[in-house]
């Protein structure tokens, strides 16, 4: 025998946690994006102020690639 059963379990536990904790922080790294503002055909902003107010009148379901073209 080269390992003990301890160790063994100890091992895939070690591999199992790693990846788990990997998974949940990507999945709170989607979760946190998808609360970010739509940049979608707006122009950049130039001041602070418009930095600030940026987003403020978007609810996060909107999409505006989804949504008609105005004319």
């Amino acid at each position: 025998m080269d390992q003990a059963p301890a160790e063994d379990v100890l091992a895939r536990f070690s591999q199992f946690l790693s990846l788990t904790i990997l998974g949940i922080l990507a999945l709170i790294g989607a979760i946190v994006g998808l609360m970010l503002p739509e940049t979608l055909g707006v122009i950049l902003l130039e001041m602070i102020e418009d930095g600030e107010n940026f987003g403020k009148d978007q609810s996060f379901w909107d999409f505006p690639c989804c949504q008609r073209q105005k004319e």
